[in-house]
């Protein structure tokens, strides 16, 4: 018998089992009708989570008991396979949806239905995979994953939601990356894994055994995406995505890569953020205060912790002058091309005078009177 699943309670089948002899028990066991509440099933997505719910009814409308129920799909089998939190997810495709319940008696009854799963643009769920990115030992993820078109995105949050909003955040800041550098891919050896920590504040990336990044996002703080203010969030998203943008084209080994610490961070600083210091002012304030010189900052980091944070805001100013209209001029594309000198087995400083026409020595020997004429 086939029925609409658009009813908001489908009644799906009913079947005569045989009779207890006692016609008023409320686990009587004659006449039964199956009950499917398909509410839930109307415009499923991939990304939905839905709990399935059959009820039984003796002839005298009473709910009786059954042993157990399960749930099945023609397309993936065994729904244990697809059960998350006493819920259940579904690929995107036309299902045919069935129930089979043990009676008390142990008798079976079955039915089914077909629903329409669409596909969800921020990705589908997966189980069973597990995220080992580099420095991560004390990240422990669920078996809930999402896949999207280029990442997998796995949270030790027992929200879901957080890695849809994830998703949004990952896939958003790389198409803008492409449209920056004018590419239409970089090559991170496949799909990137983010692993999302809801207690800690850190970002940290890594390459091996694939190209990974690691974003603490505190629960109490977590914005999901808006385009009309500041998102901390999808920034540090960004942030640790351009580094990774920064090592598809600089690794030389599992754990060696080449660059100055100060545009290092400086680019990343850049393209999520802004300069954030834009004002003499705020140059000033900084020589007052502290008066570092940010591009004698020139090693790499050795752990998962800045010591150099307060040289943050400087090392995005330093790098936005390299490609701002009223700095150098250059262009984006000019650090790509910085960035394949030094893949072919060219120095930091060789590729970048190459590039800009300026020795970095020069740079931070006459960093300040630079920074003055460029923000006057």
């Amino acid at each position: 018998m086939k029925i609409s699943h658009k009813l908001r309670l489908l009644m799906i089948s009913i079947l005569i089992c045989s009779c207890s002899s006692d016609d008023d028990s409320e686990n009587h066991v004659g006449e039964v009708t199956l009950e499917i509440n398909a509410s839930e099933l109307n415009s499923l997505s991939d990304t939905d989570l839905v709990a399935l719910r059959g009820s039984l009814f003796n002839e005298n409308g009473k709910s009786i008991d059954y042993n157990k129920i399960e749930w099945f799909s023609n397309i993936d089998g065994n729904l244990e396979n697809s059960f998350f939190q006493g819920k259940y997810f579904f690929s995107a495709n036309q299902h045919t949806l069935s129930c089979e319940v043990t009676l008390s008696n142990n008798e079976v009854i079955t039915q089914s239905v077909q629903i329409s799963v669409t596909d969800d643009p921020r990705g589908k769920w997966n189980l069973g995979k597990t995220y080992n990115g580099s420095g991560s030992d004390f990240y422990t993820p669920d078996d809930l994953v999402l896949e999207t078109p280029n990442f997998f995105i796995f949270s030790n949050t027992t929200d879901p939601a957080r890695r849809l909003y994830i998703s949004e955040y990952a896939e958003s800041s790389l198409s803008e990356l492409k449209s920056l550098f004018n590419s239409s891919s970089f090559n991170f050896n496949g799909k990137v894994h983010i692993g999302h920590h809801k207690d800690d504040g850190r970002g940290f990336v890594g390459t091996h055994p694939h190209f990974s990044m690691f974003v603490g996002m505190p629960e109490n703080g977590f914005v999901p995406l808006s385009n009309d203010e500041w998102n901390f969030n999808r920034e540090g998203i960004k942030h640790e995505l351009m580094h990774l943008v920064e090592l598809s084209y600089l690794v030389s080994s599992p754990t060696e890569f080449t660059s100055h610490r100060w545009f290092w961070e400086g680019i990343a600083v850049l393209v999520s953020n802004g300069t954030r210091y834009t004002t003499l002012d705020e140059l000033v304030d900084w020589q007052n205060t502290n008066g570092g010189n940010p591009i004698s900052i020139q090693e790499q980091p050795t752990g998962t912790s800045s010591s150099d944070g307060d040289y943050y805001p400087l090392f995005g100013l330093s790098v936005a002058y390299l490609v701002d209209a009223n700095g150098l001029n250059t262009s984006y594309q000019d650090i790509i091309e910085m960035y394949l000198a030094i893949q072919q087995g060219a120095t930091f400083e060789s590729a970048f005078n190459a590039q800009f026409g300026l020795t970095v020595n020069a740079y931070e020997s006459n960093y300040f009177s630079i920074m003055q004429n460029y923000l006057k």
